[in-house]
């Protein structure tokens, strides 16, 4: 059984970089309007669950009932098991199968669900952070595909943080709202959408695909007549990049990073490291007015 899980500790980097995220394995596909709600860990933990798994190993069970993720919330390594574990998410990739479910396509041993799960063609049905993990632990990196509106409703902080420490490095979507895409930015997830918002459906069934996004660059079509200048960190900007298949699928995406500020604290790992990180021109400037 997979259990063990990497905690990054608070001074260490969600380490990205534009030009590395290549084979990455879809862990799940949605449809439209994703909350963050779904995304983060909330009600009651099942005993079944990973979450619930985790708590029974630690002999929880035995002092009071499992209880809910709000009891829980400063455990990280119960968070990150509860990360999609939702009965009202739907991944596209184990239909009828609502919960924190999805297809592993690897040579590991992952645990089985709860309940029958038809597995995909060179896939077994598991949980999604014993997929997670199991990809983690070959070194495989991962991305999510979504429809419109992903992450909406209240900023849910775990919804990136989860997301982050499952191994996911984008969020591939129709549309992401405005908080979840500052969140993912913060636990440096590239939030990409698709140029063509029909794209989805071409990529949406591709279970078994391995994806890498390329050539991220700025865009040379000018808005409102002028082209924005790399002295100005706030400066809006427009990143367009390539998403391609295993299976020859070429398509274009649009990068969600607004600003050379924000490049920078993606490129950073996330904004955290970005404020942690002792060389970046504003530190030295800061430390040397003291």
């Amino acid at each position: 059984m997979l259990t063990n899980c990497n905690i990054p500790s608070p001074d260490s980097s969600l380490c990205s970089d534009l030009c590395d995220l290549n084979d990455l394995r879809p862990l799940a596909v949605f449809a439209d309007d994703v909350s963050s709600e779904t995304i983060s860990p909330s009600g009651k933990i099942n005993e079944t669950s990973p979450a619930g798994r985790y708590l029974i190993e630690q002999d929880w069970g035995k002092k009071s009932p499992l209880g809910d993720f709000a009891s829980h919330d400063k455990n990280d390594h119960l968070m990150i098991r509860g990360t999609f574990d939702h009965p009202c998410l739907n991944n596209t990739m184990t239909p009828n199968a609502p919960g924190a479910y999805t297809q592993y396509f690897g040579d590991a041993h992952v645990t089985a669900p709860d309940h029958y799960i038809p597995a995909a063609k060179m896939a077994k049905a598991t949980f999604i952070f014993d997929a997670a993990i199991a990809y983690q632990q070959s070194g495989r990196q991962l991305t999510i595909i979504a429809g419109e509106n992903y992450g909406c409703g209240p900023t849910q902080h775990w919804a990136a943080k989860g997301s982050a420490l499952l191994g996911v490095k984008s969020i591939i979507a129709k549309s992401i709202h405005e908080n979840q895409r500052t969140q993912l930015l913060r636990f440096g997830i590239l939030p990409l959408t698709f140029k063509n918002k029909g794209d989805y459906q071409r990529v949406a069934h591709l279970h078994s695909s391995i994806f890498s996004i390329v050539d991220i660059t700025e865009s040379h079509e000018l808005k409102h007549g002028q082209s924005p200048s790399p002295q100005s960190p706030a400066a809006r900007i427009t990143l367009v990049a390539t998403l391609l298949s295993d299976c020859g699928l070429q398509l274009p995406l649009i990068a969600e990073l607004h600003s050379f500020a924000e490049i920078e604290f993606y490129l950073s790992g996330g904004i955290a490291p970005y404020s942690l990180n002792p060389n970046l021109e504003g530190h030295n400037s800061a430390s040397s007015a003291k």
